[in-house]
């Protein structure tokens, strides 16, 4: 909480050095992808004997999330983004006489939007706080129909940030810390096993590692 306090005393009392000016467009966004493997012998407890396993899982993650900015005024951006992300998990296990695989697959997509609110502290460095709106629908499918489910998303919130200008062309940026309201809507698809609904949801400050955001947009 203290972090918020201090990025918003700093956004208002700071003098205004340069500007990001009206009629600017800015494009950006992020890109991630990355495989795991992981070998693992362990043992389950099944008619009072402990059967040992081995477990071979390799795991595939993918994810980009691009958008467009476009400056209404000086300093203040409308911004459009849309996600997609890909999880991909596939487990051989074998134990005594018994072999089997488990295969799990998640899909995300999101649609968001936020405005950008920056304020020059240099001629390079700008702290900028972000009000942002984003809706998101998740859909996950096991092999065995298990956990086949929806889930529907929404957050509003506030971000802080900081930019650094490169040059006239290119901005180094990142955010970290979320305030504000996220909700999370489970429901299982048809074709699943389960029957059970879940609904969560949370407001509050997120300080937690995942909300730390790195980038590089281009202005033009």
């Amino acid at each position: 909480m203290k972090l918020f306090f201090t990025l918003l005393l700093i956004f208002v009392t700071t003098s205004v050095h340069a500007q990001l000016n009206k009629g600017l467009i800015q494009l950006g966004g992020s890109f991630s992808s990355s495989y795991g493997n992981i070998d693992r012998n362990s043992t389950f407890f099944n008619n009072n004997m402990n059967i040992p396993f081995k477990e071979d899982r390799k795991d595939f993650v993918f994810n980009i999330n691009p958008d467009i900015g476009f400056f209404i005024k000086d300093n203040l951006s409308l911004i459009f983004g849309i996600g997609y992300g890909h999880f991909l998990s596939i487990s051989d296990r074998s134990s005594t006489n018994v072999e089997n695989q488990q295969r799990f697959v998640s899909n995300s997509w999101n649609l968001a939007m936020s405005s950008r609110l920056h304020k020059p502290i240099s001629d390079d460095f700008f702290l900028f706080m972000e009000p942002s709106v984003t809706l998101g629908i998740r859909t996950t499918k096991d092999n065995a129909n298990i956990q086949n489910e929806r889930t529907d998303t929404f957050s509003i919130g506030i971000a802080p940030g900081i930019l650094y200008m490169l040059s006239n062309k290119f901005g180094l940026e990142s955010s970290f810390g979320f305030l504000g309201y996220r909700l999370w809507r489970n429901r299982p698809t048809e074709d699943s096993e389960s029957t059970s609904e879940r609904t969560e949801s949370r407001i509050g400050v997120d300080l937690s590692s995942t909300t730390l955001e790195l980038g590089l947009r281009y202005y033009f």
